[in-house]
């Protein structure tokens, strides 16, 4: 059997729906050997005796229960293992084609109740959260006493400055216990919280903002991530410009102490030259010059010294003047919005009563990528969420009441809403709150981070293992990592090499692997391998989990593919508590997007292959969203940043295969007609994205050749994309070419793109395309791009 691909030559019609009729047995079956004939067992002993689930026998009963029966089954789980204030009537109605899905109908309950308070009465000062600080060594620890205190006295806050039930409140926090405090309190009042993760540029968050219609934004003044200061403050000020409707702006401060030069003296052994990279980039001013280790002293010594002009783009004080004072080199408070929330939360009563909501009252939105280039605002709702999340993280990953979980998954992100806060505190558990990287300050954290706390289950992303493995086995061997008995990836389908170093080095051979598969709008787990009971097959998502009745429909007729062996579109067939409900402020994209492309179906988007066993293999998505990183991002936000650009006519982003991060960015781009050798910061960029600035080793107003100008300007495409939607969309490759692959109508033929991309030499249908020359020319300039891009990392 071969390998599916997981690119695909899927492309839209001119009317902007899916087509499928181009994707054949190329888009899920490739050239390399797949499925993976391996399997696994884990350790029986190693995975101890308290399972949850006792056997596989248990697992089929239940799971066909879920299906054949779904009102009892769910029925009977949400009253058992969730807190209701009024009890509902009815388990659920509605149907995906009509989008009025409805669980829990009529109850009342409160999120802020079933996660912390229920579990204050039982043991007030057992550890609910773990914060393990980007300082190496740094960790603070959070009763479940003092998170119902401190997230009382920031429900009152938001009260005091008018928040209402079912106000949305925006959330700008880097991984601070404070994030947590105020997602908590949101759901304290009944309002909804709209976390925007703090790598995301001002244009971003104030998208977001306007999307959301939130008039609440919560921030801080800084963050650190890996060793890297990054002025939150400032690029919530630029979003706040944009649109003029935040009418209150809470500022909390970041009490981390900016030492950074004891930080790295104390590390100075084994510190990185990727951290001392990211502190350059943050410490020096803003001509960009290059940092290497000659000025790093110097570099501290000014910072240390603190005799630089306070300007507030070009400085930084690293001393805190007080407990709860702002830097005003970091953050400055406008008057009549912004509120330093540090202080006046200490002015709060630390307990503030419960606002029950009904079960169908949203919870949160979140938003993700989309093929149109405008960000959903995906909404989750209360009492489906919450059962959904608790079950998922209890079956899944065989979780016990003395456990520590540890997703270090960033709380920005679905991921982190999940298993790093609900999950894990409506099982009443410990969980690890992640505010650092896995190369800071080396490639030993992560283990150092099990050893230290005794995590329990591990849960991390296919792209960060992959970066770590390729630094060799000893930094995970110098450390004890016999207390984790699940180690978890998520975001995207792990390859088979790193699936073995996590199971053979990382685990030693007595942790079960859990590989799996879901989305933001899914709300938790919906494929896996339960730790104990199913077979473990490297790059395999598993099994569905309860409620999860999957379907595959073949990709021409979208008739579902009965028994084993078989591939096409992967769909759900049936409603589930933990899905969402609607797209915040556009319930018409929720029916069109995931309930009309495949009738009676929720469709995830994605390609899948069910085995002779029954297990599914996910070959990746077939629409025009990049898994980049485990995270989703839209080619058409991303294409629409490039055309911003004065020098660019056109554009298309498609997804490559990249060893570390699963998929790479690479985007074909045409220029304008015209001469750019003098284009130099003042431009158009400048202008349109607020504090861009251009590495002067780049830009220059001199004369260049024209092989320099085409590299000056993917450089500024690089920082233009960077700063308008954040890093984590920058290209990785950018092809300058003369045109796209085009119909006779005109439109860009993306499915040839991706193609060459992925070295596909099948195009499937070409009798469309109107220069079918420029095919050729395209693929030279790819592979030269591509040998550049390998030999500059």
């Amino acid at each position: 059997m071969d390998k599916p691909n997981h690119h695909n030559p899927l492309h839209k019609s001119d009317s902007g729906k899916l087509n499928f009729m181009d994707i054949d047995e190329s888009f899920f079956l490739h050239k390399h050997s797949y499925p993976i004939n391996e399997c696994y067992g884990s350790d029986e002993k190693e995975m101890g005796k308290n399972n949850q689930l006792g056997d596989i026998k248990m697992y089929k009963e239940m799971y066909e229960q879920s299906i054949k029966n779904p009102e009892p089954f769910w029925g009977d789980l949400a009253k058992k293992n969730l807190r209701w204030n009024q009890l509902f009537t009815k388990v659920y109605v509605g149907k995906f084609k009509k989008g009025n899905v409805s669980w829990f109908v009529n109850g009342k309950i409160n999120a802020s109740d079933n996660c912390i308070d229920r579990w204050v009465e039982k043991h007030p000062l057992k550890t609910a959260i773990i914060w393990e600080q980007d300082i190496p060594n740094k960790c603070k620890k959070i009763t479940y006493q003092k998170l119902l205190e401190e997230t009382c006295r920031v429900a009152n806050l938001l009260k005091f400055y008018g928040v209402k039930k079912q106000d949305v409140v925006t959330i700008y926090l880097p991984m601070l216990p404070e994030l947590v405090y105020t997602m908590l309190a949101c759901t304290r009042i009944g309002a909804i919280h709209n976390v925007v993760f703090a790598g995301f540029s001002a244009n971003s968050l104030h998208e977001r903002i306007l999307d959301s219609k939130s008039k609440v934004l919560v921030t801080c003044d800084f963050g650190l991530r890996g060793g890297k200061l990054i002025k939150l403050k400032q690029i919530a000020d630029d979003a706040m410009d944009m649109c003029n409707l935040i009418k209150i702006c809470i500022v909390f401060k970041n009490k981390t102490k900016l030492n950074i030069n004891t930080d790295c003296e104390k590390n100075s052994n084994n510190i990185c030259s990727t951290t001392i990279n990211n502190l350059s980039n943050n410490i020096v001013s803003n001509n960009n010059n290059i940092f290497d280790k000659t000025l790093h002293q110097s570099v501290l010594n000014t910072i240390q010294d603190n005799k630089k002009e306070k300007k507030r783009n070009n400085s930084i004080n690293c001393e805190n003047k007080s407990k709860y004072e702002f830097d005003t080199n970091l953050c400055i408070l406008k008057e009549g919005r912004d509120i330093n929330g540090s202080i006046s939360m200490k002015k709060m009563r630390p307990y503030c009563p419960i606002e029950y909501v009904d079960s169908e009252d949203f919870l949160c939105i979140l938003y993700t990528s989309g093929s149109t280039g405008k960000p959903k605002g995906v909404a989750h709702t209360t009492a489906g969420y919450l059962l959904y999340a608790y079950t998922t993280c209890k079956y899944i990953f065989n979780v016990n009441e003395n456990d520590i979980f540890g997703c270090v998954a960033d709380i920005g992100w679905v991921t982190g809403h999940t298993y790093v806060v609900y999950g894990p505190l409506l099982n009443g558990i410990t969980t690890i709150m992640f505010g650092s990287i896995p190369s800071y300050p080396d490639c030993g954290r992560y283990w150092q981070l099990i050893e230290t706390h005794k995590v329990t289950q591990f849960y991390a992303a296919p792209t960060a293992l992959r970066g770590l493995m390729k630094h060799g086995d000893s930094f995970v061997e110098k450390h004890d990592l016999s207390s984790c008995k699940v180690l978890g990836s998520v975001g995207e389908p792990i390859n088979p090499e790193t699936w073995r170093w996590y199971y053979n080095i990382v685990g030693k051979k007595k942790c079960a692997i859990v590989d799996t598969y879901w989305q933001t709008e899914t709300g938790g787990i919906v494929l896996a391998p339960i730790p104990k009971l199913f077979k473990m097959k490297p790059g395999c998502a598993g099994l569905p989990f309860f409620g999860i009745e999957l379907e595959i429909l073949e990709s021409k007729t979208l008739k579902p593919l009965t028994g084993n062996n078989v591939y096409g579109l992967l769909c759900i067939k049936s409603p589930w508590p933990g899905m969402l409900r609607s797209i915040y402020g556009n319930h018409n994209r929720l029916i069109n997007t995931y309930f009309s492309l495949c009738k009676d179906y929720y469709f995830t988007g994605d390609g899948a292959y069910r085995d002779e066993e029954g297990f599914y293999w996910i070959s990746g998505r077939i629409d025009d969203t990049l898994n980049v990183s485990g995270h989703r991002l839209g080619a058409a936000e991303i294409e629409h940043a490039l055309v911003q650009h004065k020098c660019i006519a056109e554009s298309a982003v498609v997804s490559y295969k990249h060893k570390i991060k699963g998929e790479g960015i690479l985007c074909f781009v045409v220029k304008k007609c015209g001469d750019f050798k003098n284009y130099s910061e003042e431009n158009e960029v400048s202008k349109k994205v607020p504090r861009l600035t251009l590495n002067s080793s780049i830009i220059s107003t001199h004369d260049v050749n024209t092989k320099y100008t085409d590299e000056r300007l993917k450089e500024e495409l690089k920082l233009f994309v960077r700063q308008v939607i954040g890093p984590i969309a920058t290209p990785d490759i950018i092809c300058i070419v003369p045109d796209l692959p085009k119909t006779r109508s005109g439109k860009i033929i993306r499915r040839i793109l991706r193609c060459i991309a992925n070295e596909i030499d099948s195009y499937s249908d070409l009798t469309t395309i109107s220069n079918y020359e420029i095919i050729d020319t395209i693929k030279k300039i790819y592979k030269e791009c591509k040998e550049k891009s390998a030999t500059s990392v």
